[in-house]
């Protein structure tokens, strides 16, 4: 049986697509950049982006050769795949990438508010909201934490299934007795 291995990253193109043609047919690879933003401890809006090689085999490779181009927003969904080598040297070499199994193009926007290419580019009307709701949502966590758990009287529901399990007796005694 096969391990789950399956990824979904969405990013931008930091290159246009390389497209290669071999004996068993065609390979486009491309890397994306796949950005996160947060707020640390501090309050301060950071970002963290990670570089992404992905390879798109047969004739999706092609498509991508053709419509993909650096700064494009695409959305990936593979698996990841580790080659190791030895090199001249005797040294242990490796390369991991996402092999894509499904790609979604991401429409052509210049001013994609989803993907801001700095921090400093957000409305600071968003970066407000966005502040006010991790505070509600931290505020509201430890009130949850701090409240007492509801005591379950199972006495009053053993109560009240015995009482339920009478009353389908007597229904049943009832149908019985009923002559036909």
């Amino acid at each position: 049986m096969n391990d789950l291995n399956t990824v979904l990253i969405e990013g931008r193109l930091v290159r246009d697509p390389d497209l290669r043609t071999f004996a068993t047919g065609q390979m486009c690879r491309f890397s994306i950049a796949c950005a996160r933003f947060y707020f640390d401890k501090d309050k301060r809006w950071v970002q963290d982006t990670s570089f992404l090689s992905v390879e798109v085999w047969g004739a999706a490779a092609k498509v991508c050769s053709d419509v993909l181009k650096k700064g494009r927003s695409v959305r990936v969904v593979g698996r990841i795949r580790q080659r190791t080598w030895k090199d001249n040297m005797e040294k242990n070499r490796e390369y991991i990438c996402i092999i894509a199994e499904h790609i979604e193009f991401k429409p052509e926007k210049k001013n994609d508010a989803a993907f801001p290419e700095s921090p400093t580019k957000m409305d600071s009307a968003m970066t407000e909201r966005l502040r006010q709701e991790e505070a509600a949502n931290a505020e509201e966590a430890i009130a949850y934490a701090n409240e007492e758990p509801e005591e379950v009287k199972v006495e009053e529901t053993e109560t009240q299934l015995n009482s339920d399990a009478e009353e389908e007796e007597k229904e049943e005694q009832g149908k019985e007795e009923e002559p036909f």
